[in-house]
C-alpha cells in the first residue's frame, strides 16, 4: 500500500474541493459483509460539483472506485490501496423530483446515493408504480444502474430512462440515455472510473393500495426465502448456458451449509454466503472457489460472480469476473460510453 503521507496529501486536496476524506478506513464500515482490510482513502461526496472536481486531486495511477452502499462488494483482507467514493445525499428520505409527463406517466429524478428501498416505498406511497421490485435490493440507485440490479420480474433496464454520469478522471458530466449504458444482466458498460450521480426512472400511475400490497408481498417473500445477517446478496450470476439458477446448481452439488472458517454457504439460500464477526474475506473467496469448481466439475457450467472484488490479485478477480474480459459486445459498449465521457 502507498505511504500514509501520500494519501494524506490527497486527503488535503479533497478537503479543498469541499468533500470529506478519511484515511485507512476499515472495510467493515463500508460493505454489508462488514469485513476486510483498510481502504487507503474514503471520500464522502454530498454535491455533484465535488464529484466533478475529484479528478484534480488524483494521479492517473491511483485506483478509484465508487462503492455506494457496499451491498455488492467484497474487499480483501489486505485492504484496497485506492480511493473509495461514497455518495451521501443530503436527505436520504426524499423521493426525488417528480416529472409528470402525462396524467398516467412520470419520471422520478433522484440522487444516485438514495437507497433503492426508499425510492420503492416512497413512490408506492403516493401511487406511482414501477419501482416496487426494488424494495428488497439493499443498494443505492447509482449502484443499481451500474449493476443493472433487478428482481421479481423487473430490473433497472426495464425502469431506467437515463442517468447523469461523471468521468472521475476528467470531471466530464454527461446525461447518458439508457441504451448507451450497455446494460446487461447484472452489469453495464459503467467502469470504476465513472460515477453515476443521478438517474431518472419511469413510473406509471397506480393505486396506493395495490402498490403497497406488492411491496408487502416482495418483502414477505424475501424474508421467507433469503437470509439476513452479514452477506452481499446473491454471489453468482445465473448462468446463461443453464436452465437452472446458480443457487439451484450449488444446492444440487451438495454445498448448502458448507463452511470455510466461519463463512457458510447459506442453509436458507445456496447462492448466499454468510459471514460473522470472525469471518475473513479469504473465507468468503474460498467458498466461492468451492462452489465454482464443484459446479463446473459436476455440470460443465462455469459460474461467475456479480460481487465486485476489490484489493484481490488479478488471478482471483479475473477468475470470478472473467466472463466479460473477451466479450466484444461488452468491450464495444464500454468503448462507446467512454467516448461520450
Amino acid at each position: 500500500m502507498r505511504s500514509v503521507n501520500l494519501w494524506a496529501e490527497v486527503a488535503d486536496k479533497v478537503a479543498q474541493i469541499g468533500a470529506n476524506a478519511e484515511l485507512l478506513v476499515p472495510a467493515s464500515r463500508l460493505t454489508t459483509y462488514r469485513l476486510g482490510g483498510p481502504v487507503a482513502l474514503v471520500v464522502s461526496i454530498t454535491k455533484i460539483e465535488q464529484v466533478i472536481a475529484l479528478g484534480s486531486c488524483l494521479t492517473d495511477d491511483m485506483n478509484v472506485v465508487v462503492i455506494g452502499n457496499g451491498s455488492n462488494i467484497l474487499i480483501s483482507d489486505d485492504g484496497f490501496d485506492g480511493v473509495a467514493v461514497v455518495l451521501n445525499p443530503a436527505d436520504d428520505n426524499t423521493l426525488g423530483n417528480m416529472i409528470e409527463l402525462t396524467e398516467r406517466t412520470a419520471m422520478i429524478d433522484a440522487s444516485a446515493g438514495v437507497r433503492l428501498p426508499v425510492l420503492a416505498r416512497r413512490s408506492a406511497a403516493i401511487g406511482w408504480s414501477g419501482l416496487e421490485w426494488a424494495v428488497g435490493v439493499p443498494g443505492t440507485l447509482g449502484g443499481a444502474v451500474r449493476m443493472n440490479a433487478g428482481g421479481h420480474g423487473s430490473d433497472m433496464a426495464g425502469t431506467l430512462h437515463d442517468a447523469d454520469v461523471v468521468n472521475l478522471r476528467n470531471g466530464r458530466l454527461v446525461r447518458v440515455a439508457k441504451q448507451d449504458l450497455g446494460l446487461r444482466f447484472r452489469g453495464s458498460a459503467i467502469t470504476d472510473e465513472m460515477c453515476v450521480v443521478s438517474a431518472r426512472c419511469q413510473v406509471t400511475r397506480g393505486s396506493v393500495e395495490k402498490c403497497q400490497e406488492e411491496i408487502s408481498a416482495i418483502v414477505g417473500w424475501r424474508r421467507e426465502n433469503q437470509p439476513g445477517g452479514q452477506n452481499a446478496g446473491s454471489v453468482f450470476v445465473n448462468p446463461a448456458q443453464s436452465s437452472k439458477s446458480a443457487g439451484a446448481l450449488i444446492d444440487e452439488a451438495g454445498l448448502r451449509g458448507t463452511r470455510r472458517g466461519t463463512a457458510e454457504i447459506s442453509q436458507k439460500h445456496a447462492n448466499f454466503i454468510q459471514a460473522d464477526e470472525k469471518t475473513t474475506a479469504a473465507d468468503i473467496v474460498a467458498l466461492m472457489c468451492d462452489a465454482q469448481e464443484t459446479v463446473l466439475a459436476r455440470t460443465g457450467t462455469m459460474m461467475y460472480s456479480e460481487i465486485r472484488l476489490l484489493g484481490f490479485t488479478p488471478e482471483i478477480s479475473e477468475r470470478f469476473q472473467g466472463r466479460h474480459l473477451n466479450d466484444p459486445n461488452v468491450a464495444n459498449a464500454e468503448a462507446k460510453l467512454k467516448s461520450l465521457l
